[in-house]
């Protein structure tokens, strides 16, 4: 075709996709329950 294709910065991406996954995640609390002290019941 002849397109020019910029490099891909992926660690930008990545950081930001991962940052997203990672606030989605926490919201919907799937990760867990957050526990002051993780050995008290």
């Amino acid at each position: 075709i002849g397109a020019k294709v910029e490099p891909v910065d992926s660690k930008a991406f990545l950081t930001a996709y991962y940052g997203e996954l990672r606030a989605h995640l926490e919201r919907k609390l799937l990760l867990g329950n957050r526990k002051a002290d993780k050995y008290a019941r």
